[in-house]
């Protein structure tokens, strides 16, 4: 497994989740991307939650509309949140797992022609991965995605509330430059950013950035107890040069601006 690791003097993307734009409204997505351009993000991150057979990611007409929104915007596809595989979990020992494995492929090609690097693969909630036999069969249906990964050059960022050591042992039995992990503060927050950082810095590739209280209640970047400026501190110590995806849950386009201004000052 390679380092999910950028050199001296890159700058991280900064982009935003889909559906957390002020003035976003479900259905109208591709306005998301000029909302995103008069804020000054690089990027969105897309949401796969919906029938696959619809979603623009899947169909051509879908990836043309996207193609042409970043390119008379600035503002990219960074990568994708694939929710659709937390109601679908592949590693639950569902009788429709080999029905599922397509459409990940499929999500794959689909983000190699838009040019988003990664899918974060959520597996939190009712999807977490809960048992040693639950995490090998994660590892046998992302193994059989592996080839279409690498030759798209799109990784596949798990998102899991593992302890530390499986969590590492668990991108380790990959040992594929394709499978990396998602790093979310708001979790990390409650626990020791430090530790987790040192222990699989290298293979973060992807950062969901959002801020909260002791007691759980949301809070503006800054404004709350997670140890943001360490995080960032720390994973520039590890060379991290993915993006930083804003997931906020504080309204309004001022929140959204201000939580942008932060992340940009803890990154400059």
């Amino acid at each position: 497994m390679t380092a999910h690791a950028g050199g001296s003097g890159v700058r991280n993307p900064v982009g935003v989740a889909q559906g957390r734009l002020p003035g976003a409204s479900e259905g109208d997505w591709q306005n998301e991307f000029f909302i995103a351009a008069r804020l000054g993000l690089d990027g969105i991150e897309l949401a796969f939650d919906r029938d696959p057979a619809k979603h623009p990611l899947m169909t051509e007409p879908g990836l043309d509309m996207i193609r042409r929104l970043s390119a008379e915007t600035g503002v990219r596809a960074l990568s994708v949140h694939a929710t659709f595989f937390e109601r679908f979990p592949l590693h639950k020992g569902n009788s429709d797992t080999d029905s599922i494995i397509p459409v990940l492929k499929r999500l794959i090609r689909g983000c190699r022609k838009v040019s988003a690097a990664q899918i974060v693969l959520p597996c939190c909630g009712g999807s977490a991965i809960e048992s040693s036999l639950e995490a090998k069969a994660l590892v046998k249906a992302l193994g059989a995605c592996m080839a279409d990964a690498i030759t798209c050059g799109v990784n596949i960022s798990i998102l899991c509330t593992l302890p530390l050591d499986k969590k590492l042992s668990l991108v380790r039995e990959f040992d594929s430059p394709a499978i990396s992990l998602a790093f979310d503060t708001s979790v990390m927050g409650a626990a020791d950013p430090v530790k987790e950082i040192n222990a699989y810095g290298p293979y973060i590739s992807s950062v969901l950035v959002r801020d909260r209280m002791a007691g759980g209640e949301p809070a503006p970047l800054g404004g709350g107890d997670v140890e943001l400026r360490l995080i960032c501190h720390k994973l520039r110590e590890h060379a991290y040069g993915g993006p930083f995806i804003l997931w906020g849950d504080m309204a309004g386009g001022d929140a959204l601006s201000h939580d942008l201004a932060y992340m940009r000052s803890l990154l400059s």
